[in-house]
């Protein structure tokens, strides 16, 4: 299978978490949500609204403990105010 770059996926496939060929820095795998992951064809289904659960835990797996601090603190900070 071999989509054009507007068919990837809209939330991680550019994202910093992966390289340009979709697969995560950390974790070493692709997005499931990903139309170039190997069972992608068999699991996609358009009705369903919740695929973009599979990018997010695409992003959360790939970023680095700085990259989580980073991002938890900021968060932290945002709801104390």
């Amino acid at each position: 299978m071999n989509k054009s770059n507007e068919d990837k996926c809209s939330i991680c496939y550019n994202s910093q978490y992966g390289d340009k060929d979709g697969i995560g820095k950390m974790s070493k795998r692709m997005c499931l949500d990903n139309p170039e992951h190997p069972t992608y064809d068999e699991r996609y289904d358009c009705w369903d609204g919740l695929t973009y659960l599979d990018c997010w835990n695409f992003i959360r797996s790939n970023e680095t403990e700085e990259e989580w601090k980073s991002r938890v603190f900021k968060e932290n900070t945002k709801s104390q105010s």
